[in-house]
């Protein structure tokens, strides 16, 4: 009769685990389908970056490499995992756009898939607080729900030839690799973990504070000795597609980098006027606050020293101006988690329409997030250590926008747990009234 039970609860759970899996990737395919008819039939003009030169260069050339307006080549000026991605996808199927936005799609699919789970394993965390685990399925289809129709995650993924979605999936990738090794501590889980993590450096270097969480847990769970040897040999194994990268670029270049446009970020985020964008309040790019002479000039340099020049007018600001540079670091930590005064100068006047609920949604989500870590207090550092430590590694250099949307969908996630506190919290002052 035990065994029969038992049989029983553990066919009724497959059935459930069965049952959710189904909802989600019904709920994933038919939004996904919804922006891929959108993308065949409505969309006909896709916004291109450097990566797309990067790709069509690498099928003229066979290698990595970008030719600057003025002609200096460039052969590491962007991150290499994004554009061989669109250079595999020219070279088996032609220089086909959309093919490139159906990859992001897809992409964007498993992204929304590993989300879920993702934060299933960070829910589990919380699963003690009673208001907090009934509701845990409802939060996870709705923060879910969140990430699918968000309109600047959509945006970059269905308009643009951009690393974004991959950026995006890589950060997924990395926390849930995290938990499958926590949960399965064995070395195969290690090196798939410490691998992907690797990558998603390689595609993106501020994703190294993905690799936070896992440390928190690594010292949570183990002996102060294992730990620091887990550590390790995550390091080394995750290091390995960057060092190859460096060493590449030494090859060509001449110089250990890992990106060209290093320096050129630290400077563009000093400028005071754009708040430590990459535009000013007029809509201009940083290229307005040089002279003509110095533009000029500019223009005439070789790659080399062209990062020389911002590396020299970085370190000019840094000698003569470091409270100035340090400000600015608050600045860019500020429009990080809230907004800068001029956001959207760079867009047209139909998106700045929208600007004003751009601002009151940030602000709800704000809101409702102090309210989930007020609630339940420690227990959020393991999902928020991530997005804190992006958001100071980031404000370093310059801030947008879009650097905040690759943590959004957790802090979405997190201000849904506030709301349904909110909302609990409303119901039982009314029932007391009534």
């Amino acid at each position: 009769m035990t065994n029969d039970f038992l049989k029983l609860q553990t066919t009724n759970s497959k059935l459930r685990t069965f049952s959710e899996k189904s909802r989600l990737l019904l709920l994933i395919s038919v939004v996904t389908s919804i922006k891929l008819i959108a993308v065949i039939f409505f969309i006909h003009s896709i916004k291109l970056f450097e990566i797309n030169d990067i790709a069509i260069n690498m099928l003229k050339t066979g290698k990595m490499s970008y030719v600057y307006n003025s002609g200096q080549i460039y052969y590491d000026y962007q991150f290499p995992v994004y554009p061989f991605f669109v250079y595999l996808i020219y070279l088996l199927f032609g220089v086909h756009y959309k093919l490139v936005i159906i990859f992001n799609l897809f992409l964007s699919f498993l992204t929304t898939y590993f989300f879920y789970y993702t934060l299933k394993y960070f829910f589990n965390y919380f699963n003690e607080v009673e208001k907090i685990k009934i509701y845990i399925n409802i939060i996870l289809f709705l923060s879910v729900l969140t990430l699918l129709v968000h309109p600047a995650i959509t945006y970059y993924t269905i308009k643009n030839i951009h690393p974004f979605a991959l950026d995006l999936f890589l950060s997924v990738m990395s926390l849930y690799m995290m938990f499958k090794y926590i949960e399965k501590p064995n070395s195969r889980n290690l090196i798939l973990y410490s691998l992907i993590l690797g990558i998603a450096v390689l595609d993106r270097n501020t994703l190294i504070c993905t690799a936070f969480p896992f440390a928190i847990l690594i010292f949570k769970n183990e002996s102060l000795k294992r730990a620091f040897k887990i550590l390790i040999i995550c390091f080394i194994i995750a290091s390995l597609p960057t060092a190859l990268w460096m060493l590449r670029n030494y090859n060509l270049t001449k110089t250990f980098s890992l990106n060209s446009s290093f320096y050129k970020n630290l400077f563009i985020g000093t400028i005071e006027e754009s708040e430590g964008t990459a535009y000013l309040p007029n809509g201009q790019n940083y290229y307005s606050v040089f002279s003509k002479k110095e533009f000029s000039d500019y223009q005439k340099m070789t790659a080399q020293e062209q990062i020389n020049f911002y590396k020299n007018k970085y370190s000019e600001k840094l000698r003569n101006k470091p409270l100035s540079v340090v400000k600015m670091f608050f600045v860019k930590l500020k429009n990080f988690w809230l907004f800068r005064k001029n956001v959207g100068a760079e867009y047209s006047n139909r998106i700045k329409i929208f600007i004003p609920l751009y601002k009151i949604r940030c602000l709800i989500i704000l809101f409702f997030l102090l309210v989930a870590i007020i609630v339940l207090k420690n227990k959020t550092w393991l999902l928020l250590s991530y997005p804190v430590l992006l958001s100071l590694m980031q404000s370093v250099f310059y801030v947008e926008t879009r650097h905040r949307m690759l943590i959004e969908p957790f802090l979405i996630s997190l201000a849904i747990i506030g709301g349904f506190y909110c909302y609990l919290k409303m119901k039982e002052i009314i029932n007391n009234i009534l």
